[in-house]
């Protein structure tokens, strides 16, 4: 009997977990909320604290995915919480100095009523897809628990039991959970526990290996979870303070069939995953306000340079506080583009600190002043060249590319010719002291004003260099690939979109018929391509400023919309010129509002909610049964405020517009 006794205990003690097809490959936790979307997706289960979320973040991510899951607390509450106040105090049973919480008391009903009630219900509702159930034993720390440790078990599994029944569908994780009965076991997912390889102490602020003995503990733990449910994973969250450490501890973990969670001791550190993920987002920081991020040089000029290199820009105003998170975790680079030239010493020494030397940096634009940010450019002083220049193009791309004029003069400070770097234009001064506007190194590039675009008309630019060489060589892509947006399965893409705009004048055709019949006959029919095609309610409608138009009008819509190739789109009731104007932005001048502020519908003021929701309605009404508006094409200035997009992805459209085209030269590479 001794003998089997032996055997059983050693078959549950090696015992290592098997992970059903269904089970996750990839669970992250992320407290944060600075971090891009992209990343996150590489989580099949991904913990995010309620109130650091947005909506549209859980609805993107449960779109491509990822599930997230809800951090609950059950134990404890932190004083910090919105939810504190509601706290009664005949609740509390403890504190927990350490993280600044108080402990409750579950075993009574009301206490259970308000986590489901005011933590678990709202979470779901909102969007997420599960929880994650934290502070299971913190009830251990005070007298009650630890007399009474029964009875808080039991009402946990109460507490379980209750949202199993409400949302049968929700993934439930509980951290450690070892005490729990078997009824609650049974209706969780799976089962989470910290510190197996490597942990942080909260007292003392450090991060430590874990003792041997620890873990020896934890084996059997896993054990005994693994032979009762082999299909539900096992999940540990390890804590290391260096993202190398992080994935050494990953691996080890995944050799003992645990799903990793490595992160920070904040948890605002992303994980390892398996494959590991590949940094395609570049942060892009602007000097402009945040709320012009569309018309910064980094966008307008930048942004499609690095979309071609397989990237994906992360926009950010340099006018911002600096990112209190990590970076390295999520950001393949840094690029930076100063317009305005103004001190950004903050700024500069966070690069210095954060990211120079660890990840590639790229600065360009007008350099500031600030020591900080000329460090950043060279360790050597940077001085302003004296006279005429003789400028050397050392790169075959230099003075070829779309301009060719190099500056003869340049009354900025630049950074002085290097034997480390790789100078792509080398200039000389009339005291023969070399300097090198444009280059490249290990840790990144340097591309500064007036040599980066010779001034055209109308305030026309155009590269002095070939800019996707020069980010692919100072960013120094991985093997991702690139999207090309213009390609797919190795046949050309053409589709069009048609705003509607004038959908009932007169046009100089035999019969003068509606341009809105025109488009229909002579280019959605001639050109079976696919179109996306929108209309002016103001301008269709019998209610709008052409009512004697509104019939035919109408009835040509509605057959366009029958057309095959026709994907269905609003243009706004009254089309909008100044979108921000209507959220409380800045209004604009005289000279730009010299055409007005919209179509001019009598009685009527630019309304958001009847320009988005109210015109997508009117469209629906004209599509045959099998189709609905799809896209929001924006009007005027296409610069829609938060609200306005908000409105629009709560509709579930994608919108479209924006910004102007200009063909450059005729042998330019890049439109601007």
């Amino acid at each position: 009997m001794t003998f089997f006794r032996v055997l059983t205990v050693l078959s549950l003690l090696f015992h290592v977990p098997v992970l059903s097809a269904e089970s996750p490959r990839n669970v992250g936790f992320y407290y944060g909320h600075e971090s891009p979307i992209g990343p996150l997706f590489a989580y099949d289960w991904l913990v995010l604290q309620p109130d650091q979320a947005t909506d549209a973040r859980l609805s993107l991510l449960s779109r491509g995915g990822t599930a997230p899951l809800a951090y609950v607390a059950v134990d404890e509450i932190a004083k910090s919480h919105a939810l504190f106040p509601q706290v009664d105090p005949a609740w509390i049973v403890g504190r927990n100095k350490a993280w600044g919480s108080v402990i409750l008391d579950i075993r009574k009903p009301e206490v259970r009523r308000f986590l489901v009630d005011k933590r678990v219900v709202p979470a779901l509702t909102r969007g997420f897809e599960g929880v994650f159930l934290d502070t299971l034993d913190s009830h251990l720390m005070v007298e009650a628990g630890k007399v009474d440790a029964l009875s808080f078990a039991q009402a946990q599994a109460d507490l379980i039991a209750d949202i199993r029944d409400r949302y049968p569908e929700a993934v439930m994780i509980i951290n450690r959970g070892f005490h729990l009965p078997v009824r609650a076991l049974d209706q969780v997912d799976a089962l989470a526990f910290e510190s197996y390889f490597e942990g942080f102490d909260p007292e003392s602020g450090r991060y430590r290996p874990v003792p041997e003995e620890h873990r020896e503990w934890l084996d059997a733990r896993i054990a005994e979870w693994s032979a009762r449910y082999p299909e539900k994973p096992v999940i540990v969250i390890d804590y290391t303070a260096t993202p190398q450490l992080a994935q050494k501890t990953a691996h080890r973990l995944r050799d003992r069939g645990l799903l990793p969670v490595v992160s920070n001791q904040a948890l605002d550190r992303l994980g390892p995953t398996s494959p590991e993920t590949i940094r395609r987002q570049v942060l892009v920081l602007h000097d402009l306000p945040p709320q012009q991020a569309d018309q910064s040089q980094a966008h307008s000029r930048l942004g499609v340079v690095l979309e071609y290199l397989g990237f994906v820009p992360v926009y950010r105003s340099a006018l911002e506080p600096p990112l209190s998170e990590p970076v390295l975790d999520r950001y393949h680079g840094v690029v930076v583009w100063w317009e305005a030239g103004t001190a950004h010493s903050r700024l500069c020494q966070w690069l210095g600190n954060s990211v120079q030397d660890q990840l590639p940096l790229v600065l360009m634009g007008l350099m500031p002043a600030a020591p900080a940010c000329q460090r950043l450019v060279s360790g050597q002083r940077m001085r302003v060249p004296e006279g005429m220049l003789q400028v050397s193009a050392l790169q075959e791309t230099v003075g070829r590319f779309e301009g060719s004029r190099l500056p003869a003069r340049v009354p900025l400070a630049m950074p002085p010719a290097m034997d480390t770097y790789e100078p792509w234009i080398l200039i000389e001064d009339k005291n023969a002291r070399s300097y090198s506007p444009v280059f490249i190194r290990p840790e990144g590039g340097v591309a500064l004003s007036p040599f980066l675009f010779e001034p055209g008309p109308d305030n026309a630019a155009y590269w002095l260099f070939d800019p996707v060489r020069f980010m692919a060589d100072a960013l120094k892509p991985e093997s991702h690939p690139g999207v090309d947006a213009t390609t797919e399965a190795g046949r050309r893409i053409i589709t069009a979109h048609i705003d509607g705009d004038g959908a009932v004048s007169r046009a100089n055709l035999p019969g003068t018929p509606q341009a809105i019949k025109v488009i229909l006959d002579k280019i959605i029919r001639h050109y079976p391509i696919p179109h996306t095609v929108s209309v002016i309610e103001a301008e269709v409608s019998e209610r709008g400023v052409y009512p004697a138009e509104s019939r035919e009008a109408l009835e040509t819509t509605r057959q366009i919309f029958r057309e095959p190739n026709v994907e269905v789109a609003s243009h706004t009731f009254s089309h909008p010129f100044f979108w921000r104007m209507m959220e409380g932005g800045e209004a604009p001048t005289a000279e730009q509002a010299a055409y007005g502020y919209a179509t001019e519908v009598p009685g009527y003021e630019p309304d958001l909610k009847r320009e988005i929701p109210g015109s997508v309605a009117f469209v629906n009404e004209l599509t045959p049964d099998d189709k609905a508006v799809r896209v929001f094409l924006w009007s005027g200035d296409a610069r829609p405020g938060k609200t306005a997009l908000r409105m629009v992805r709560e509709l579930g459209l994608v919108n479209v517009n924006g910004g102007n085209t200009r063909p450059l030269k005729y042998d330019s590479t890049l439109a601007a």
